[in-house]
C-alpha cells in the first residue's frame, strides 16, 4: 500500500512540467490507481464500477470546474460593488450548483449500490478524500503543479 502511494507521489511530481491537458489526464490516471488499489476491486467490478464513475466524474468535472469556476469569475471580475439583487442572483446560481452537484453525488452512490458491496463504496467515499488530501499537501509542499 505505501509503494503504491509513494508511487503515485512520484508520478505527481512529473505532472509539473506536463501542459494542462496532460496534467489533467496524469491526474485522472494517478486516481484511477489510487481508487483502484484502495477499493481492491475485482475485474467483474471494476468492469461495471469504472463507467459508472468515469460518468459521474466527467459530470461533476464540468458542474465544478465549467460552471462554477465561470460564477466565481464574474463575481472576481466585476469592476462596482453588487446590487443587493445582483449579489442575491449570483448566489442563488451558486445554491443551485451546489444543488446539482449534490444530486449527481447522490445518484453515484444509488448507481454503485447494485455494482458495488457498500463496504466497498465507504471505502471508495474514504479513498476520494485520502486522494484529494494528498494533491492538497503536495500543492501546499510547493510540490504539485503550478
Amino acid at each position: 500500500m505505501k509503494r503504491i502511494i509513494l508511487l503515485a507521489l512520484v508520478l505527481f511530481t512529473g505532472i509539473l512540467f506536463a501542459q494542462d491537458g496532460e496534467r489533467i489526464k496524469q491526474m485522472k490516471a494517478m486516481k484511477t490507481a489510487f481508487i483502484t488499489t484502495e477499493l481492491d476491486l475485482s475485474p467483474q467490478e471494476a468492469e461495471k464500477f469504472w463507467p459508472i464513475y468515469n460518468q459521474y466524474e466527467q459530470k461533476n468535472f464540468e458542474l465544478k470546474a465549467k460552471r462554477l469556476r465561470s460564477i466565481m469569475k464574474e463575481i472576481k471580475d466585476k469592476k462596482e460593488a453588487f446590487t443587493e439583487k445582483e449579489a442575491q442572483a449570483k448566489l442563488q446560481e451558486i445554491i443551485s450548483l451546489e444543488d446539482e452537484i449534490n444530486a449527481l453525488e447522490k445518484k453515484l452512490l444509488q448507481d454503485l449500490k447494485p455494482v458495488l458491496s457498500a463496504e466497498k463504496i465507504l471505502k471508495l467515499k474514504i479513498a476520494e478524500m485520502r486522494f484529494q488530501q494528498t494533491v492538497l499537501n503536495r500543492l501546499r509542499d510547493g510540490k504539485g503543479p503550478r
